[in-house]
């Protein structure tokens, strides 16, 4: 076919749904003119792009990422991996990283940032002004959030739908946190309420039509959390539960929590996932749900599906992501 016969516009729509950031080793061999392509913007909208922590490294004087992220300006997700960036030249460069995606990616809705342990140091600046497009938002094993600064967070981007991250193991959710949430959020992990928030949980799913909730695994809880999480305005879909639901010690040590767990999950019949932990001795009598193989590697996690749903978990090990593929498909440099 001769190349010609279609407008170069045509040639980046068709490029833009298979092009990823890391298939150009591939692509551009091809021929000069699939080389050019690759360079224009209309080639990557909607696009996917993975910043790896290999690319922080400088390359002929410059961080490898510099001359591809101007080319991302209309790409719809993010992925960036600032593992081991820390100190020194890497730690400049993831830095100057988030600040050239913020300044060029305007369009992106989805913004998923891994193994930092200066997010909130290096990143929360520019978390907080640019990236006006962002709906959806993952701090994965990243350094641990603070509410005061994720209320920052909601207060700059309030029309976003979900967010994950990690907070400090003994923080609890303020009502500053709470009043400052998108009043579309619709998933949002992993929070802690407190044994005795009952009433800030309450006017958080008054507040939001939230139909996916983690709490931490260290989270407080009690009977009258559980009253509030079965009488959520909007049913929830997805629920992963804290470590220790009672007074009886760890998870695991008492059929009295299995039995809690049971009477919730009856409780909340559009439930799809419910996630608790223990050896769930006491769980086989909720013959509504099924237990399900844990993708994550963590011992003594359980995962229950209620049958008749196809519900899995998603690609990054939680209940419900934005996003369908794993790392490996996204890092894959086969077209």
């Amino acid at each position: 076919m001769d190349i010609g016969l279609l407008p170069t516009e045509a040639w980046c729509k068709a490029l833009s749904y298979v092009v990823r950031s890391h298939s150009l080793p591939q692509l551009c061999p091809i021929s000069r003119f699939f080389r050019e392509l690759a360079g224009k913007l209309l080639s990557w909208e909607g696009a996917t792009v993975f910043v790896r922590a290999s690319e922080l490294e400088e390359e002929d004087g410059r961080p490898r990422f510099d001359p591809l992220i101007p080319h991302w300006s209309l790409c719809a997700q993010i992925f960036a991996d600032f593992k081991d960036a820390h100190v020194g030249a890497k730690r400049r460069a993831a830095r100057r990283c988030l600040s050239l995606l913020g300044q060029h990616c305007t369009e992106a809705t989805g913004l998923f940032l891994r193994n930092w342990c200066l997010m909130e140091r290096d990143g929360l600046g520019v978390l907080r002004g640019s990236f006006p497009s962002l709906r959806h938002l993952e701090l994965s094993a990243c350094d641990f959030l603070s509410y005061a600064n994720c209320t920052l967070i909601f207060a700059a981007h309030p029309a976003i739908l979900s967010l994950r991250a990690t907070f400090a193991p003994r923080a609890t959710a303020t009502p500053a946190f709470v009043a400052a949430a998108p009043l579309g959020l619709k998933a949002l992990g992993f929070l802690n309420f407190g044994s005795d928030g009952d009433q800030l949980l309450a006017s958080m799913l008054s507040r939001c039509p939230l139909e996916h909730l983690w709490l931490a695994r260290t989270a407080g809880f009690s009977p009258a959390i559980a009253t509030v999480l079965a009488a959520a305005p909007t049913p929830l879909k997805t629920l992963s539960l804290p470590e220790t639901i009672g007074t009886l010690g760890a998870r695991g040590a008492s059929l009295a929590e299995d039995e809690a767990i049971v009477a919730l999950a009856r409780a909340c019949p559009h439930l799809e996932l419910l996630c608790c932990w223990g050896e769930g001795l006491g769980l086989v009598q909720l013959e509504e749900f099924e237990c399900l193989p844990c993708a994550s590697g963590l011992s003594y996690r359980v995962i229950l599906r209620r049958r008749g749903s196809m519900a899995v978990q998603a690609a990054n090990g939680a209940l419900w992501a934005p996003y369908s593929q794993s790392d490996g498909e996204l890092l894959a440099e086969e077209i």
